[in-house]
């Protein structure tokens, strides 16, 4: 899978690619189509299984940009013949004009699993049941295969409370990145996702690279307690 996404130069506290508001939209898109055209020769030169055309770009993906989307998407298909995705932040579910035009659910499932540190597996297992019936009602409601792009917690205190911040000075907690894993896994389970008769297409674990090890605060499991239960989710998956 090729998932070419941006990064900002330059962002203050808070800026991120899913809330750029470009000042020049068409002059955006002119240059955002030519870098998506590049990489979709790369994916066809290299047979990737899988493309996306987009990922997180929420503030650039409302009903207003359907036909931008669609456009692109035909672009797309002019120069890659495999199946093509459009990756939605996991808080903009809502925002689907991008997956009208594309073969993909792509979601980027950086859902928060608790409210405080400190919250038990149990605790952590309800609130991602909830959120995994929620992508199963999106794959339903949209009737397309659906993947996770992204799926991760950082081995850091509060880790499960805003899984996305990757720049928390937090101490290291790998017990709360195994916790945050653990239930993501049972409510994959429990929801029917998993295995041959599941309704999940996909999932991609955030990330293997890394340090690793009981002290790295980052997203890798290599190493620490959380890496167990990833390899169960993943027997579980294949099944």
């Amino acid at each position: 899978v090729l998932m070419p996404y941006l990064v900002l130069a330059r962002a203050a506290p808070g800026e991120w690619r899913g809330r750029i508001r470009p000042r020049d939209r068409a002059a955006w898109w002119r240059s955002y189509r030519r870098f998506v055209r590049h990489h979709a020769r790369l994916a066809a030169e290299e047979r990737a299984e899988l493309f996306a055309i987009g990922s997180e770009l929420t503030s650039m993906s409302g009903p207003g940009e359907a036909g931008r989307w669609r456009s692109l998407a035909a672009e797309v298909r002019g120069i890659y013949d495999g199946p093509i995705a459009w990756v939605a932040n996991h808080d903009a579910l809502d925002r689907r004009a991008p997956f009208e035009a594309v073969d993909v659910i792509g979601v980027s499932a950086y859902f928060p699993l608790a409210e405080e540190p400190g919250a038990s597996e149990g605790a952590m297992r309800r609130r991602a049941s909830a959120h995994v019936r929620r992508l199963r009602a999106l794959r339903a409601e949209v009737g397309k295969p659906l993947v996770l792009f992204e799926l991760g917690y950082p081995s850091r205190r509060g880790g499960a409370v805003r899984p996305w911040d990757d720049a928390s000075p937090a101490p290291a907690d790998p017990e709360t990145q195994r916790r945050a894993w653990a239930a993501m896994r049972g409510a994959l389970e429990g929801e029917g996702a998993l295995g041959p008769r599941g309704w999940l297409d996909g999932l991609f674990a955030w990330t293997w690279f890394g340090p690793g090890g009981v002290h790295d605060r980052h997203y890798t499991v290599r190493g620490k307690p959380a890496e167990a239960e990833l390899r169960a989710l993943l027997r579980a998956a294949s099944r």
